[in-house]
């Protein structure tokens, strides 16, 4: 699975002033961070995935057939995002990058259950992977920073599919289905922006945001 990035952008502008993410709403107004007549915002996130698994059929009957999936999966998700400023004090510029890497083995299910003029199919897999997370906090203004750090543990992470196949001719078939694919405790760009005001001496990590990616897809399935 191989997605393309998902890019979104958002520019004010106030001469009255703009409040930025890093005061809480109720807090005294940071004269370095808030009051400022432009802000910009920029988030972009991109997320592949590959698998290898062998399968063994377990049942085969005249209703369909049953396999046990064994195998590995692979989960990459990079996320970036930006956030630049400007008051009468100064002109803020502030960078995360975080890189998430899973990987670890997987067991899962896979029914087939045909129909008139094609086959049903149901997969379901489950895999524990070990997480390794890479991130890098760059900011301008106030002060400059630049610092990296590295952290890893363990994800959860599920696949569900659902595909219709329908005969085209006898070794062609057409595909239409519903993918899902479920991922614990990742790291993302939005959580990792801290208040960069007051850096820690370390970086630290958040990495506690369940992710959900759904899709329909179609495709084509030449068989032999």
């Amino acid at each position: 699975m191989l997605t393309d990035d998902w890019t979104e952008s958002a520019f004010a502008f106030d001469p009255g002033g703009l409040a930025s993410p890093f005061t809480p709403v109720g807090e005294l107004v940071n004269a370095t961070f808030d009051n400022n007549s432009t802000a910009m915002i920029t988030y972009s996130t991109r997320m592949q995935a590959a698998e290898v698994n062998l399968a063994h059929r377990a049942y085969s009957g005249w209703n369909g057939e049953a396999s046990v999936l064994y195998g590995v999966k692979s989960v990459w998700i990079d996320e970036s995002m930006r956030y630049m400023s400007t008051n009468a004090m100064m002109s803020n510029d502030e960078k995360v990058n975080v890189d998430n890497w899973l990987i670890g083995p997987q067991l899962g299910i896979l029914i087939e259950a045909p129909f008139p003029g094609g086959m049903l199919d149901l997969t379901f897999k489950v895999a524990v992977t070990n997480h390794s997370v890479d991130k890098t906090v760059v900011s301008t203004g106030m002060t400059t920073l630049n610092l990296s750090g590295s952290d890893s543990g363990a994800a959860l992470v599920s696949d569900i599919g659902i595909n219709g196949s329908f005969f085209i001719t006898e070794n062609l078939l057409f595909r239409l289905g519903y993918h899902v694919l479920s991922l614990s405790d990742v790291a993302l760009a939005t959580d990792n922006l801290e208040n960069l005001a007051f850096p820690p001496p370390i970086v630290s990590f958040g990495k506690d945001r369940g992710l959900i990616y759904q899709s329909l897809y179609l495709g084509l399935t030449l068989r032999h």
